[in-house]
């Protein structure tokens, strides 16, 4: 009665290569009862998993079934939260759960979610089924309110590794979680995105030969942003212009409009602001546009004075949006030798350096050869992962870098952040 092969809109986009359906269970009850009933209404038995609160972000990350379970104790808000970058996004999710607050249940369906109370029996199961098999046949469902995370790195002096950092958490995203990734370049007179991907005739779109040189507003559909994507490959996609009209405000404004219809198409937006682009990125837009913001420093008195100056207007912003917006300092020693420690730093600052990349002097070499600095076993593969791993609310394990707190509020810093 439920055909899983159809559960996509497009099964050639999501490229399924897993169960038709997975199960994340937590108790052998859960288990059994899902899989009798589903075998029942002829869907077959489905991948099965134990997994715990704990390690289910871990566990799904990857999975590319059209329907997955997943049994939940505890916390079910925060956990859909961090879910949702994580699965496909045709894919159907469903949290099975103890929570009944209404409250509760809106904001998982607004997350993207369906939600099956628990304990239940197999006519219950069977009723919910039937339920997904209306919302197939109709291609409805909440897994449309799931929308790509956007993530800004944002250099404040130039030479920062801002384009690094950038390029790398790409590559590191799209292995991480095995879903989309688009890379947007706010640089657009000379690049070095090329280079950090070992593409170098990567081509950036001229504005001129689709925007009127007289102005950069307007709606961009969704066909038309797509066609100005370049595929690095098969989950990284890369949004660059080149432009000699227009100022820094006005082809950041047209990026994002072409970026506005492109939330529905990757799990996450990878943003480059490096201070090479020529304007300030403003804390109050930033605030309004972006999920999280990676703040990349120097070790150097300009640096810094930048990023204090920075860190008091992002505080302030970032106190006036709904959903305040993730903060993770990351300090980059660009050169061999640095005068400022990081503890005079987090005292000048006051507050907290997340993730500490070390200089490394093969870095030319690696970036001549087209590689990835997480590629194989560098000074930068672990920073560049626990980085990572911050972004997607997952634990960083025994190595985590000191002070890089993986839930901790901007507050906590005294500089106000979720």
């Amino acid at each position: 009665m439920f055909d899983l092969d159809n559960m996509t809109r497009k099964k050639s986009e999501t490229e399924l290569t897993g169960a038709a359906a997975t199960l994340f269970y937590q108790t052998e009850a859960c288990r059994t009862l899902l899989e009798e009933t589903m075998k029942f209404e002829g869907m077959g038995i489905p991948y099965t998993r134990k997994c715990t609160d704990d390690n289910i972000i871990d566990a799904v990350s990857g999975v590319e079934s059209p329907l997955i379970l997943i049994e939940v104790k505890e916390g079910l808000v925060e956990l859909a939260n961090k879910l949702g970058p994580l699965v496909g996004k045709y894919a159907r999710v469903v949290l099975i759960g103890h929570e009944d607050k209404i409250s509760v249940l809106r904001t998982v369906k607004e997350l993207g979610f369906y939600y099956l109370f628990w304990p239940v029996d197999k006519t219950e199961v069977a009723v919910f089924l039937h339920f997904l098999q209306k919302d197939q046949t109709s291609d409805k469902g909440p897994q449309d309110a799931r929308i790509a995370r956007r993530i800004a790195v944002v250099g404040l002096k130039g030479g920062s590794g801002c384009t690094m950092i950038s390029s790398e958490l790409s590559r590191c995203l799209a292995s991480e979680t095995g879903q989309q990734v688009i890379l947007a370049d706010h640089a657009y007179k000379g690049s070095g995105v090329n280079i950090m991907l070992g593409k170098r005739d990567l081509a950036r779109r001229q504005v001129t030969d689709f925007q009127s040189s007289n102005s950069f507003v307007g709606l961009v559909d969704r066909v038309d942003a797509q066609s100005l994507l370049t595929q690095i490959d098969s989950k990284i996609s890369y949004l660059g212009f080149e432009a000699q009209i227009g100022t820094g405000e006005d082809l950041r404004e047209y990026v994002n409009s072409v970026l506005e219809p492109l939330k529905k198409d990757a799990n996450f937006i990878v943003e480059d602001y490096s201070a090479s682009a020529k304007f300030y990125p403003n804390p109050d837009w930033l605030c309004n546009l972006v999920n999280c913001a990676v703040v990349v420093i120097q070790p150097t008195m300009t640096s810094l004075f930048e990023t204090k100056t920075f860190l008091e207007e992002f505080k302030r912003a970032n106190e006036r949006v709904e959903k305040p917006v993730r903060l993770i300092l990351m300090l980059n020693h660009c050169y061999s030798k640095d005068s400022i420690q990081r503890k005079a730093i987090e005292q000048y600052l006051e507050t907290t350096i997340d993730v500490e990349l070390p200089y490394y002097r093969h870095c030319e070499d690696f970036l001549s050869s087209g590689k990835s600095f997480t590629e194989k076993q560098t000074p930068l593969q672990q920073p560049l992962q626990t980085l990572t791993r911050m972004i997607l609310g997952k634990p960083v394990g025994a190595g985590k870098q000191p002070g890089a707190g993986l839930f901790s509020s901007f507050k906590s810093r005294k500089v106000s952040h979720a």
